[in-house]
């Protein structure tokens, strides 16, 4: 059996010896991503625009995220060949039967934080205790706040007045939440943006530790089409540590995909979000781009398990 992890990603190690010729026959893929065009995504973008995937025969189709069409679901169903999802997403999709697994780490750090205005005196998860907390839910920031407000003993269904909120900070700028959550490079910068300084409580500082956004694919996938899972993560990482040594042109590239539903596709908001994404995405020292390690999966697995997430327990290794 596989390796849930992937451990055949490494062969990127010696990348740097792809051919620029562009194959006469492309295959033609879909990847369904975890959000709107944005920075979040900028490595894909460039690989996309630099000619990375077709130089390894592929034609790339990058589609934003929609209620309708989760990263996670759209592959299983086969509407879709790859996407991204966070490293607690593939778990705890995994624990539920679906016949997905992870290829390679983009987020070496998970950027989802929990921020409440600075002049409000919340600072830490027990501070959390009888307000009003702006839940996203149905991504990886619900599972990993609720994971971090688990740890410190807080029962949340008592404790906590959730309210659901979208994918931006309106609520928190415009008062109807005491905290809001989301990623650190993102909403967070649109309440600054809003004259609203903040207070982040990140969970890595309460011992929640998890992976955050993962190139991924189905089991079927990597069994039926090898050379094409190679192709695609090799041009994906090569595009990754393009933007992460180029960051005014990948902030560009990514602008070039025209998003209605993002408002904050700007050049200084987009460059901000790549910029504090850089010491996320970097791997430790002499690690190359979308490493992975068993230890920080089987932490996260443990994570999700201990806090009842998961419920039916696997073994996440295969």
């Amino acid at each position: 059996l596989l390796l849930f992890f992937a451990v055949f990603f490494f062969w990127h190690r010696v990348s740097g010896t792809s051919s620029t010729a562009i194959p006469a026959r492309l295959t033609h893929i879909t990847v369904r991503l975890k959000w709107l065009h944005q920075t979040q995504f900028a490595g894909m973008y460039v690989a996309d625009k630099k000619g990375f995937y077709r130089q390894n025969g592929i034609d790339a189709t990058l589609l934003p995220f929609d209620y309708s069409h989760f990263p996670i679901t759209g592959v299983a169903s086969g509407s879709a060949d790859f996407g991204v999802a966070g490293a607690d997403e593939v778990l705890l999709a995994r624990s539920q039967g679906v016949k997905v697994k992870a290829l390679a780490v983009i987020y070496q750090k998970n950027p989802v934080v929990a921020y409440a205005r600075a002049s409000s005196g919340i600072k830490t998860p027990l501070d959390f205790v009888g307000k009003r907390l702006g839940m996203e839910k149905g991504l990886n920031v619900e599972y990993i706040v609720k994971a971090m407000i688990a740890a410190q003993n807080i029962d949340y269904n008592k404790d906590i007045i959730e309210v659901p909120i979208k994918y931006d900070a309106t609520p928190l700028i415009n008062g109807q939440v005491d905290i809001g959550t989301g990623y650190e490079t993102n909403e967070p910068i649109q309440a600054e943006e809003a004259g609203i300084p903040v207070t982040l409580i990140r969970p890595s500082d309460y011992g929640v530790n998890s992976y955050a956004d993962v190139l991924f694919t189905s089991d079927d996938m990597i069994k039926n089409r090898p050379a094409l899972v190679h192709a695609f993560v090799d041009a994906s990482l090569r595009g990754w540590r393009y933007a992460l040594k180029h960051v005014d042109e990948a902030v560009n590239i990514t602008l070039e995909y025209k998003d209605p539903n993002n408002v904050n596709l700007n050049f200084p908001h987009q460059k901000a979000l790549l910029q504090k994404s850089v010491p996320l995405i970097e791997p430790s020292p002499g690690l190359p781009v979308g490493s992975m390690d068993y230890v920080y999966w089987r932490d996260t697995y443990d994570l999700l398990r201990n806090s009842g997430q998961i419920k039916n327990g696997f073994d996440f290794k295969i």
